[in-house]
């Protein structure tokens, strides 16, 4: 019994210090994107995403979420008041536990308040 405890404590204590899941929020400059408010965005919106991670969150090393693509996607032509959350699901924290560490699904949520496309109007 004794040696399924150091097993564990072992196992915990690599998964803390060697894992590691990032995921970077960044903006390429394709739309204007910006944290603080502006005037005429008044349109909220939200996108919900996923990135996997494996084997304790060596792999890959980091993901990339570019906000301001993000932005388009949801039809506006700029966005301010951007807000971002990461989180891991109880289900996805049971995959998690479940292969001890080997899959490491992650959430994003980005909220956004922005001005419609010219299009979209």
């Amino acid at each position: 019994m004794s040696r399924i405890v150091i097993f564990i404590l072992m196992y915990c204590a690599l998964g803390w210090t060697v894992g590691c899941t990032t995921i970077h929020f960044r903006s390429s400059g394709q739309t204007k994107a910006l944290v603080g408010t502006k005037a005429g965005h008044s349109h909220r919106a939200q996108v919900i995403g996923e990135k996997k991670f494996f084997l304790w969150g060596l792999i890959p090393n980091s993901h990339i979420v570019w906000t301001d693509h993000e932005v388009i996607q949801m039809g506006f032509q700029s966005g301010s008041s951007i807000s971002i959350r990461e989180f891991q699901t109880w289900q996805n924290f049971g995959l998690t536990v479940l292969s001890f560490g080997m899959y490491i699904p992650k959430n994003y949520e980005i909220t956004v308040y922005g001005l419609k496309a010219k299009n979209d109007q």
